[in-house]
């Protein structure tokens, strides 16, 4: 009798761990091996919560040139540049830059220009001017000027961009053209062999050639002139051409 009921104890325990064996199987049957949150997870999705990165611009600094401080070399380039409106850059080896910006040539004085600011915007530099010009009523020189700054800046690319208080760019100033200056007048006549006098508005402008005695033979005093010329180092106003004006 001992024996039948020792039987049947082994039997009912065999019986309670198959259904313990059997419940747990059945809790595991959606698990897939190797994925830690199933399709049907209610776990957040991975999103990137990092905002978007946005325009670098740095301020540069720069320093203001004395004219007389530059190279040779330099002073010789900016005869060539001071009559047209536009800039010119030399770098040297240790990328620093030196930067002129000019007006052109203007018929009085009071005109001027200054750097606001200097940026450098994502690879490119932007150079922000203003400009300032006479008012009708002021006294200036009567003289032809021709405004201009230099500045000396490091930092940055040689990718330019100049632009005034207008939103007007500076046109890139090409050093192998010899730009030509115009202008018209009241022709006066000889002062020297290699000189001859022209009335521009109220001003009295002297103009150089070494054969100007026979470039004016065919014209005389208070004929209407057109005069093409550039300036010299020594600021000399060199004749190119002269012809009448109808």
């Amino acid at each position: 009798m001992k024996h039948k009921n020792l039987k049947y104890g082994v039997l009912i325990i065999a019986s309670v761990l198959l259904l313990v064996i059997s419940g747990c199987s059945a809790g595991n049957d959606d698990i897939t091996p190797g994925i830690s949150n199933p399709p049907n997870s209610s776990a957040p999705a991975d999103t990137n919560t990092t905002p978007p990165q946005g325009i670098t611009v740095n301020d540069i600094k720069f320093e203001i040139l004395d004219p007389s401080s530059l190279s040779d070399e330099i002073k010789n380039d900016l005869e060539k540049f001071k009559m047209n409106r536009g800039f010119y850059y030399w770098v040297n080896d240790s990328g620093v830059f030196t930067l002129f910006i000019g007006m052109g040539e203007k018929p009085t004085g009071g005109y001027s220009i200054a750097v606001e600011s200097v940026e450098d915007n994502e690879g490119k530099t932007l150079v922000f001017v203003n400009e300032t010009v006479p008012a009708k009523d002021q006294m200036v020189t009567q003289a032809l000027t021709y405004p201009s700054i230099i500045i000396q800046l490091q930092g940055i690319t040689d990718q330019f961009t100049v632009t005034n208080t207008d939103n007007e760019t500076y046109q890139l100033l090409d050093l192998n053209n010899e730009a030509f200056l115009t202008v018209n007048g009241v022709y006066q006549g000889l002062i020297d062999n290699n000189s001859i006098e022209v009335k521009t508005g109220g001003t009295y402008m002297v103009f150089r050639h070494t054969d100007m005695a026979l470039m004016t033979s065919d014209f005389k005093k208070d004929d209407l002139v057109k005069i093409s010329y550039t300036i010299a180092a020594d600021e000399s106003h060199q004749l190119k051409s002269i012809e009448h004006v109808k």
